[in-house]
């Protein structure tokens, strides 16, 4: 993938929803994915692509990547029983426009 600089608009996020290592099915699921970067928290629903490995993505906005640095990503599954779980954390990086 091309670096993210800050300030994009349009970057499309993909996440592998991972339990312990191992991607997740998301039959009759839906994902929250939750972006951390310094005190900033984003919340986005996702759409998914693949249902049996676990991906998912999410288009990212000018104002969601205002800022250059470190971000953290996490998948919040909600299934229809009402079962509910966080996926392992990823990171990565957004840099500074020049």
């Amino acid at each position: 993938m091309a670096e993210i600089k800050a300030g994009d608009s349009g970057t499309v996020l993909e996440l592998t929803v991972v339990d312990n290592g191992q991607s997740v099915s998301l039959v009759d699921a839906m994902v929250d994915v939750v972006i951390k970067a310094g005190t900033r928290r984003i919340i986005k629903r996702a759409n998914i692509t693949d249902l049996t490995r676990g991906i998912c993505e999410v288009t990212l906005s000018a104002d969601d990547l205002s800022s250059d640095g470190l971000f953290v990503v996490q998948g919040i599954v909600k299934y229809s029983n009402g079962n509910e779980f966080a996926s392992d954390t990823r990171r990565f990086i957004v840099g500074k426009r020049i």
